[in-house]
């Protein structure tokens, strides 16, 4: 009786590929690190209750929390592919730079008559 020799085969099981598939992510997801970790966060930006127009300048990816000193219920950006917002509470929003380019934001306080509108320049 003459058995044929078998070659081991190649078996992995699904927590092997899981591993491998986190080992790889990890590896090229690590050349961005650096680009997460320097983006700056800019101190809030307080606006006098007297004010409506301002300017801000931002710098591309950068980001600033800005503080409205009023409670507002709507926020618009003009040209959203330049900077995007998101509101954090009554009063602050943060602002994210995209793109160069300039665009404003809208506020409108919960009070009439209360609008502020923000000239943001991103470079």
């Amino acid at each position: 009786m003459n058995k044929a020799r078998r070659s081991p085969r190649l078996q992995f099981s699904i927590a092997t590929v899981l591993w491998l598939t986190l080992c790889a992510a990890c590896f090229f997801g690590g050349r961005y690190w650096d680009k997460i970790s320097s983006t700056t966060v800019a101190r809030p930006v307080a606006i006098p209750r007297s004010t409506t127009l301002t300017s801000l300048h931002l710098l591309t990816g950068s980001t600033a929390t800005v503080s409205t000193n009023v409670p507002h219920n709507r926020l618009l950006v003009a040209d959203p592919t330049i900077v995007s917002i998101v509101p954090n509470t009554q009063s602050t929003f943060t602002v994210t730079a995209r793109r160069t380019g300039s665009t404003e934001i809208t506020v409108w306080g919960e009070a009439t008559g209360q609008t502020v509108t923000y000239s943001v320049s991103v470079e």
